[in-house]
């Protein structure tokens, strides 16, 4: 009872302090977020591409292993090697769909701007169906292309207001601060790789870590349920993987 009562009273405490600190608390777990982002970066590329690596690494210790002289050595470089190249494989993916998408996104957001009055006719008409014409008469007046032109005028001068975009130092000032989260992302981007490689050269020691980690903090037979729900969800999740691949490539080929 009385480790309870000890318990509750200090969470009670925990919760007064974390609401009183607020924004130091913020502004810490932002900078803390900040700074793992990469690391999770490149956990993630690296357990998306360990199969990739795996079948590489497999097929050159197969040919290169048995002619080398330092094994050891040999299998390290091998691993290496393999890790760099299925990062490699995933950046090309990553490249190659992007080329795909950007312009086909450009192409919609300039039919979208050159069409802009176009399309609120068909939002609007499209409206008035699906109520029946109920409100025939208003959408009738709304669709007209003064009361477009003036919405749309309207609409702009709301956004520029909402970004205080009317003076050229303030929208100078937003479009640094994007210019520098964009930079802080590309060099996320760049550290999460070689994180990744290393995760994927290293990836024995860090799987005996977190192993070491659930046993330390679950009891044996539970720890043991753990380790086995993590296995199956990795099989599930790598034959998901594998599947949505082929299905792409099908469908690409069709």
């Amino acid at each position: 009872m009385g480790g309870v009562l000890f318990l509750t009273c200090a969470l009670i405490i925990i919760f007064y302090f974390c609401v009183k600190r607020y924004d130091g608390l913020k502004a810490g777990w932002d900078g803390f977020v900040r700074v793992l982002a990469p690391f999770l970066v490149g956990a993630v590329m690296a357990f998306v591409m360990d199969p990739t690596m795996r079948w590489i690494e497999r097929h050159l210790l197969n040919r290169l292993l048995p002619k080398a002289k330092n094994k050891r050595k040999t299998r390290h470089r091998i691993r290496l090697f393999a890790a760099s190249i299925a990062i490699i494989i995933l950046l090309g993916i990553i490249v190659l769909f992007l080329s795909f998408v950007i312009p086909q996104v450009v192409s919609n957001l300039t039919y979208i701007y050159n069409h802009l009055e176009k399309q609120l006719v068909g939002v609007i008409d499209w409206a008035n169906q699906i109520s029946g014409y109920r409100f025939d008469d208003t959408m009738q007046e709304a669709r007209k292309p003064e009361n477009i032109h003036n919405f749309l005028q309207k609409f702009t001068d709301f956004v520029q207001n909402y970004l205080n975009w009317n003076k050229q130092s303030q929208m100078i000032s937003d479009l640094t601060a994007v210019g520098m989260n964009v930079g802080r992302g590309i060099v996320a981007f760049l550290i999460g790789i070689v994180a990744s490689i290393y995760i994927l050269t290293d990836k024995e020691k860090f799987k005996c870590q977190i192993k070491q980690i659930i046993f330390g903090v679950f009891k044996p037979k539970t720890s043991k349920v753990v380790m086995e729900v993590l296995r199956k969800a990795l099989d599930i999740f790598y034959g998901f993987i594998v599947g949505k691949i082929i299905d792409s490539a099908i469908i690409g080929v069709i």
